[in-house]
C-alpha cells in the first residue's frame, strides 16, 4: 500500500509547511496538458502557507517496499484556495493547483510575435525541437521583458527525435501550438511528448 506525503512550499521552492494531515488528495496527469490536483486540508490548518499565489505543492509517495519519490516528477502550482463549512459546521479548505504547463497557456502566455516573423513562422523541422524554440522565446533566454522566467524553467538541449513539422502561429496560445507540434509528429508516426518537470523539489 502507498503511503503518501504533501509538503507546501513558497513561490521560490522553499519549503513551509507539512500538509501530510490532509482529508483529501486528488490529482491525475494527462500527456500534453495541464492537469489539476485538489487537496483538501482541516478547517484549523494556517492559512498563511497556502494563500501565495503560485505557492507549491510537492506530492511524495512510498510504497511499502521502496523509497519514497517526487510522484509524477512535478511541482504543483496553487491556484485556487477555497474556504468551506459543511451541514454540520465542519470546516474545510480545499486548494487547487496545477502542473506547471499552466504557464503556457492564456491568459497571459501567448506568442507574441505578428504573422510573419521569425518567431511566429517556423520552417520544417524536428517536432521536439519545435516545441523548445516555442518555450525558448516565450518562457525562456530569448523571451523579452517579464516574460522571461528562465531564471525559474531550463529547457533541454534539441535531440530532433520528433518527425519533421513546420509551422505558422502567430498571437496565439503557446501551449495550444506546443501541442499542435506534438500531435502531428504523432500523426506522422513519431510520438512526441512534452513537460516541465522538476529537477529537485
Amino acid at each position: 500500500m502507498a503511503q503518501y506525503s504533501v509538503i507546501l512550499d513558497d513561490p521560490f521552492g522553499n519549503r513551509i509547511a507539512d500538509a501530510s494531515n490532509f482529508l483529501e488528495l486528488t490529482y491525475s496527469r494527462v500527456v500534453n496538458a495541464v492537469s489539476t490536483l485538489k487537496l483538501t486540508l482541516p478547517g484549523d490548518f494556517n492559512q498563511q502557507f497556502i494563500i501565495n499565489p503560485d505557492g507549491r505543492i510537492e506530492v511524495w509517495r512510498k510504497l511499502d517496499s521502496g523509497r519514497e519519490y517526487l510522484d509524477t516528477d512535478t511541482i504543483w502550482l496553487i491556484k485556487k484556495v477555497t474556504f468551506k463549512r459543511d451541514g454540520t459546521g465542519l470546516e474545510t479548505i480545499v486548494v487547487e493547483a496545477d502542473t506547471p504547463l499552466c504557464v503556457l497557456r492564456e491568459p497571459g502566455r501567448f506568442v507574441n510575435y505578428a504573422a510573419g516573423t521569425e518567431q511566429a513562422l517556423y520552417p520544417a523541422a524536428a517536432a521536439d525541437d519545435q516545441i523548445k524554440k516555442v518555450a525558448r522565446q516565450n518562457i525562456g533566454v530569448n523571451a523579452t521583458g517579464t516574460r522571461n522566467i528562465s531564471a525559474y524553467i531550463s529547457i533541454d538541449p534539441n535531440l530532433s527525435l520528433g518527425a519533421s513539422v513546420a509551422k505558422s502561429f502567430a498571437w496565439r496560445d503557446c501551449l495550444k501550438v506546443m501541442q499542435e507540434f506534438a500531435n502531428s509528429s504523432t500523426t506522422a508516426g513519431v510520438y512526441v511528448a512534452f513537460d516541465i518537470v522538476a529537477d529537485t523539489p
